[in-house]
């Protein structure tokens, strides 16, 4: 048992964001990855960039702000980097499939060129102009 568990530490290292070869992605446009018995992921090109929305705080801070930024970050390889909603995550592992990103413990529906945060029973979190991502424009270089 304690063999199977250190196979399974092994292969998420390997397939975590730090080691995955850039190399193998010749193919434009999305990548499909199909595991055995399970609807193809895709990886989609049109999420990648820097998604921002905002958060309602318990309570007004020191500077009387009532809300705080979410900034959600969708890189190539399947790899995201999440600030704000009581997280700070870099270089996870996302999953988007039938319109849903699956980004460490939340999940996001696509819609209308927006990122919506769903509660637990997969709506909508209905907050006024809070929980609802969208895509930063991109910084001149």
């Amino acid at each position: 048992m304690k063999k199977i568990f250190v196979f399974i530490g092994i292969l998420a290292t390997l397939s975590s964001c730090q080691f995955f070869d850039s190399s193998s992605k010749e193919s434009e446009g999305a990548e499909v990855e199909v595991f055995e018995g399970e609807t193809p992921v895709v990886e989609s090109p049109f999420i990648e960039g820097e998604w921002k929305g905002f958060a309602p705080n318990a309570d007004s801070d020191e500077k009387g702000n009532t809300s705080h930024e979410i900034i959600l970050t969708i890189k190539e390889h399947f790899c995201f980097d999440l600030k704000g909603l009581g997280e700070e995550i870099k270089d996870g592992t996302y999953i988007y499939q039938d319109e849903i990103l699956s980004a460490g413990n939340f999940n996001f529906s696509y819609e209308d060129g927006k990122l919506y945060l769903l509660n637990a029973d997969g709506e909508h979190i209905e907050m006024d102009d809070c929980y609802v991502l969208e895509l930063a424009p991109k910084e001149k270089k």
